[in-house]
């Protein structure tokens, strides 16, 4: 019976691969319409409101990633159990540039909290308010553990030695 049911599983997903596929052959200039109005996005996120300097990924990345979402629908080594990122919990950069970017982010990103949220961090005393800003801004933006952090981070930091971090 074991056996049978991950046969089963195993021919599911062959067929929900292979809907994926041709679903995403038929999309997918429409989906490099929306990667290019990302890119845009993230340029001015950068520019305008971060007043950092923005870098174009290069067209390496940029083809790289595009093929790893076209073969699964999901990034490939992910799908593979292997991670993109840092697969320990540690910290690729200082605590001091780890909470600079994480002020900045509570700073001027408050206005990304509901009204109610923010009336309830309101009435807390000062640094545990500041904490919860910072947790309810991070699950907002779908940072979920410090891989994401660190990819954050260095966002921020791109372009820089990483005798800084």
């Amino acid at each position: 019976d074991i056996k049978k049911l991950e046969e089963q599983i195993q021919h599911f997903e062959r067929l929900d691969e292979d809907r994926f596929r041709r679903l995403w052959q038929a999309k997918e200039s429409e989906a490099r319409e929306v990667m290019a109005q990302v890119l845009e996005a993230d340029k001015a996120i950068h520019e305008q409101i971060l007043c950092t300097r923005w870098e174009a990924p290069s067209e390496e990345d940029l083809r790289l990633e595009f093929d790893s979402l076209s073969g699964s629908g999901r990034m490939a080594s992910r799908s593979n159990g292997e991670s993109t990122g840092s697969t320990s919990d540690s910290c690729q950069f200082s605590a001091a540039k780890v909470k600079q970017v994480l002020d900045m982010i509570a700073a001027e990103s408050s206005f990304l909290l509901e009204g109610s949220v923010a009336k309830q961090i309101s009435a807390l005393p000062p640094e545990q308010g500041n904490v919860l800003r910072v947790e309810a801004l991070l699950r907002y933006l779908g940072i979920a553990g410090q891989s994401d952090i660190d990819l954050l981070v260095q966002n921020f930091y791109q372009g820089q030695d990483a005798e800084d971090r």
